[in-house]
């Protein structure tokens, strides 16, 4: 088989490192069952940018903590990267909260969601399209899809209360970003 992946490396800062000849993707051929390759002159301990640009139509699993996906989040140049960091990152700390509901625990979201939601919302630098995707939470649906056993009072109950501890733990955030974008002319 023949996988291209193109690989970035972040910096502990969240700067792309230089992969060679200017570029701060590199693609890499998966060829057998295990590989491995070596990236040179990277001074500090990066942070993988996997399957940049959605480069091979494959489901990859890398063991990134809530940190690192966070991190992607917040910092990668990648804008497919980012987004994806978003959804697993809410798909974690959502099918947990489900698991906090089926048990009858007090839900409380975790603070590095709401954080990494707000970084991204007042990022001037991102387009607001793909502010919009990567602040998207992930369907019932596909929370249902990836669920063991499928509970659709849960899974509704937790998505909803997410959204609106978001809501509410984002209000001003999402208030200027909505005055900002007002416009007098009618639209066109």
């Amino acid at each position: 088989y023949h996988i291209p992946v193109a690989v970035g490396l972040l910096t502990p800062e969240g700067k792309d490192v230089m992969l060679g000849h200017g570029a701060v993707t590199q693609a890499l051929n998966l060829t057998q069952e295990r590989q491995q390759f070596v990236f040179e002159n990277v001074d500090e301990l990066p942070v993988p940018s996997l399957l940049r640009g959605f480069s091979a139509p494959v489901k990859l699993e890398y063991p990134y903590s809530l940190e690192q996906l966070v991190f992607l989040m917040q910092h990668d140049s990648d804008g497919f990267n980012r987004w994806d960091a978003a959804q697993q990152l809410a798909v974690h700390l959502m099918q947990q909260l489900i698991g906090d509901y089926r048990a009858g625990r007090e839900l409380q979201l975790n603070p590095a969601l709401v954080e990494a939601y707000r970084k991204v919302l007042t990022n001037p630098e991102l387009d607001k399209a793909m502010v919009s995707k990567i602040l998207t939470l992930p369907s019932e649906a596909y929370l249902s899809e990836l669920a063991e056993e499928i509970d659709v009072e849960a899974i509704h109950y937790v998505r909803k209360f997410v959204r609106k501890t978001l809501a509410i733990q984002l209000q001003s955030e999402f208030r200027q970003v909505y005055n900002a974008n007002q416009i007098s002319e009618p639209y066109n």
